[in-house]
């Protein structure tokens, strides 16, 4: 199995739900960033900040380098 405990339909079925939830509370479909960032959330809620794994964390900072 891929995506950790979840197999690959269970993964996008879930960030699909995640994705309409968004934008039913804000209205507004999510940046491609945001979208990275929600399917790629850790475990702990009280760190957003830190995501699932190290490589989607160095990704994200060098992508956020890259921008600058």
């Amino acid at each position: 199995m891929l995506f950790g405990l979840l197999s690959p339909s269970l993964y996008y079925q879930r960030t699909d739900i995640q994705l309409q939830t968004r934008v039913a509370t804000t209205g507004e479909k999510p940046s491609a960033l945001d979208m990275y960032i929600m399917a790629h959330r850790g475990p702990d809620p009280s760190q957003p900040e830190l995501l699932s794994t190290p490589l989607a964390t160095e990704q994200l900072e060098k992508y956020g380098k890259d921008m600058v």
